[in-house]
Formats: structure tokens, sequence, C-alpha cells
């Protein structure tokens, strides 16, 4: 979903970061979270990819922590998006992506999942080093600390 010129993964109006990149307390555990999760009210809000690529993953995770979930490759910058705890997902694994395309819906699958949310990670790969990424304050400095909006549904 376009807002101004940035591309992001999940409405801002009924979402909000309720877990950032980086060192995290997890009941009682110091943990470096790779993503961020962006927290709703309802199931089945729209999941919309940040840039174009091609699906590489989509479906239920052979771990079982991430629940539902689909990875999208832009073949020429090499990054990755990562997209967790669907509850459904829209895309096939060789389908080619257009930002702003709806490539699923927030949900609470998968066994690490604390309530409904997305958990959305960017990731550089190169030469199987694999670097995470952090948002950019433009990007981040639209989600509040609590949704203006619940949902419909």
């Amino acid at each position: 979903m376009k807002i101004g010129n940035i591309f992001v993964p999940v409405h801002p109006d009924f979402c909000y970061i309720s877990s950032g990149f980086g060192l995290r307390n997890r009941n009682g555990v110091i943990e470096f979270h790779r993503g961020y999760d962006f927290a709703t009210y309802n199931k089945n809000i729209p999941v919309f990819s940040c840039f174009d690529g091609v699906v590489i993953v989509a479906g239920l995770s052979n771990s079982p922590g991430t629940g539902k979930r689909v990875f999208i490759q832009d073949k020429i910058t090499r990054l990755y998006e990562f997209f967790c705890h669907l509850d459904e997902v829209l895309v096939l694994p060789n389908q080619k992506i257009i930002k702003g395309d709806v490539i699923g819906m927030t949900g609470n699958t998968g066994c690490e999942s604390v309530g409904i949310h997305l958990h959305y990670e960017r990731r550089l790969i190169i030469n199987d080093k694999n670097s995470s990424l952090e948002l950019s304050p433009n990007l981040l400095q639209l989600f509040r600390s609590q949704p203006v909006h619940k949902a419909p549904g």
C-alpha cells in the first residue's frame, strides 16, 4: 500500500508496531528481533508487498514458529521481504509481485505468535550472508502507538 511515496506492508490506521527491530525482552529472555511486529485488533487485514519481486515461499512453514508465511525476493537488489503469522496466503511460489499487491491477510498462526499481527522483515542476502535491515524512519513515523480505527469485520 502506498502512502505518499512510501510503500507500507499494512495500513497504519488499523495496526501499530508492537515489537520493533533489535533487542527485546520476551518472557524474561533477551533476544534479537529481526523484524517488526505490526499488531492489529482483527484478523484478515490486507498485507501488501513493499517492492517488486518474485514469491519464493508461500504457505505453512516447516518450522512451527512462523505459521503461514510469504517470502518475496527482489532479483535486482537481492532484498527479501518476509511476512509471517498470516491467516491467509494469497500468492503462489514463483508468482511475480508488483509493489502494492495484496499478498496475504494478517493472522495469528504459528506457535511463536502471541496475538493477531504481521511479523515483517527485510533482509539482504549476498554470498550466503544474511543481514536483517531496519525500516526507514519515514516509514516508521506513519505508525502510531495504537491504531486509530478498529478494522471492519
